[in-house]
């Protein structure tokens, strides 16, 4: 820091040096010294690459490929190298990248939840509540690539899941958030699931969206399924 490197590439991302003709090189040059100091300082660089994380995102929608590939390499890098405790820090730039205009950065930052998901899953089960909401809506998205990284970010999510109950019905759960015509036969699998274990919010975080689907239903019979399942649980 004290060598002005890091004043240098916030300014770079900035776009308030290296402008003109260079300023994809300068970006490209920028992002790949966050990536490196990433690997190389591991947690020790915390403090300067959690707060660049924003950019790297917008930097997703970039129009030069170069400077895209090196901010996902960047930000994968950051990741992989990430304390349990700043996860909660990394979090929303990647659900508002989800929530964008751009489907390349929508998918890239799925993918990005999902490396986090396998690096974390301790740090980042306890946020399924309002991890699992934004891959949903992902998987509404009109562009396939953006719902074939939602569907693939699913079952890495529900890593994250302690409850053995719950690790049962996953297969059935991710099911029925990719195809909701399955989710009467879900729910009736719920019905005939026993609970012995203690229900925490990650396991919530999955079957709650299921049971107001059902609840929330014209159909009567999904809606009487919902409501039983939702007492079995408790």
């Amino acid at each position: 820091e004290g060598l002005g490197v890091m004043a240098t590439i916030v300014e770079i991302l900035d776009g308030k040096r290296g402008g003109g003709k260079d300023a994809p090189c300068a970006k490209e040059a920028a992002v790949l010294a966050i990536e490196q100091f990433s690997l190389q300082l591991a947690a020790d660089f915390e403090p300067y690459g959690v707060p660049l994380l924003r950019q790297l995102v917008a930097l997703y929608a970039d129009k030069d490929k170069k400077v895209v590939d090196a901010a996902v390499k960047a930000v994968r890098a950051m990741l992989s190298q990430l304390s349990p405790l700043a996860v909660k820090l990394v979090l929303p730039a990647l659900y508002d990248g989800m929530e964008a205009v751009q489907w390349r950065t929508k998918v890239e930052c799925i993918q990005a939840l999902s490396v986090l998901a396998q690096h974390a899953p301790t740090s980042v089960g306890p946020r399924l509540p309002d991890a699992i909401p934004r891959v949903m809506e992902c998987l509404a998205n009109t562009n396939a690539k953006v719902v074939e990284a939602a569907s693939e970010a699913l079952p890495r999510l529900c890593s994250c899941v302690d409850n053995p109950e719950t690790q049962k019905l996953k297969p059935l759960l991710i099911e029925a958030f990719i195809h909701p015509d399955t989710t009467l036969h879900c729910l009736d699998e719920l019905l005939c699931t026993t609970f012995v274990n203690a229900m925490d919010g990650t396991s919530l975080a999955f079957i709650m969206p299921l049971l107001l689907r059902g609840l929330n239903d014209p159909k009567y019979e999904l809606v009487k399924k919902a409501a039983l399942s939702s007492g079995n649980v408790c």
